[in-house]
């Protein structure tokens, strides 16, 4: 399985820091708190094809629910011979956001051509912005599986 993190503080390779004032005024202490983040994992490393349907599945989950997080899965087409990628079908941005795990399901009519998942994700964790995008394996579906596209 393909598995991404995205860190949600602007600069993951920052360390956040928290003082600790001792009471007695004499120390102050600084220790590390862990950045929080969210992971995305497409299910498959590449689309499945069942019956007619092409199909991509992926799951997200975080440390802690974030203040917001939208996801929206999609499957690209590239039919035989061309070079660039269309989005085929996408789900409705959803904006569950995971504490536990969240999945994610996107289908479409099955025509001949190579085919993949992605992933668009963009929220708001700790009063910190991210975007976060990837792209499953591919799967070439011949015209013996699936009619060419018209």
């Amino acid at each position: 399985m393909r598995t991404a993190s995205f860190a949600v503080v602007a600069i993951a390779a920052i360390a956040l820091t928290a003082f600790d004032i001792n009471t007695a005024g004499a120390e102050t202490t600084a220790s590390p708190i862990a950045a929080k983040d969210c992971d995305f994992e497409f299910t498959w490393t590449r689309p499945h094809l069942v019956g007619p349907q092409l199909i991509g599945r992926g799951f997200a989950w975080c440390d802690e629910p974030p203040e917001e997080h939208i996801a929206v899965l999609k499957l690209e087409f590239k039919p035989a011979g061309r070079s660039g990628w269309e989005v085929a079908a996408a789900t409705k941005p959803d904006r569950t956001r995971p504490a536990k795990q969240v999945n994610y399901e996107v289908s479409a009519t099955c025509y001949a051509g190579s085919w993949r998942a992605a992933v668009d994700v963009w929220g708001t964790m700790q009063g910190h912005p991210f975007t976060f995008s990837d792209r499953s394996g591919s799967v070439d579906v011949p015209a013996s599986r699936c009619a060419p596209r018209g």
